[in-house]
């Protein structure tokens, strides 16, 4: 990532602003691969939404290292154990979380102070996730 650079003043860069995103994926078992790669557009994927699955499908492969929220008929329901399971096809991945610490960077350019000097600064905030229904099914700020 480009970082400003304050030897010249003239030509300053400032390093990209992240932004978290949910992804529409077609194999649940990628869910790791995915989260581990590092996107060159500034992206963040925090949440995975699976493909439906086969109407003829009864097995279902839950990836490890994830957080994984399971529907049944369309109800939300706890998670199932890693693995491979046998169920039926109503049984849905809903959502796949990440269980990794995440980055989100945050510049702020040219930022007034009180005495009005320009600053910039990079806001760095290291992350992960406990509760990914949350996230998931009420994303916003929490209650205070």
């Amino acid at each position: 990532m480009p970082q400003w650079r304050p030897d010249d003043d003239n030509d300053r860069s400032y390093s990209a602003h992240t932004h978290v995103k949910q992804l529409h994926i077609d194999d649940p078992a990628q869910a790791v691969t995915i989260f581990a790669q590092r996107n060159s557009d500034g992206t963040t994927p925090l949440v995975l939404v699976p493909s439906r699955r086969f109407s003829c499908s009864y097995f279902l492969t839950i990836p490890s290292g994830v957080y994984v929220l399971m529907q049944k008929w369309g109800a939300h329901m706890d998670s199932l154990e890693p693995g491979l399971q046998m169920l039926p096809p109503w049984y849905r991945i809903a959502y796949i979380v990440t269980r990794q610490s995440c980055t989100y960077n945050a510049p702020v350019k040219d930022c007034p102070t009180s005495d009005n000097v320009r600053v910039q600064v990079d806001i760095t905030f290291i992350f992960h996730i406990d509760d990914p229904k949350k996230i998931c099914l009420h994303p916003g700020c929490p209650e205070v």
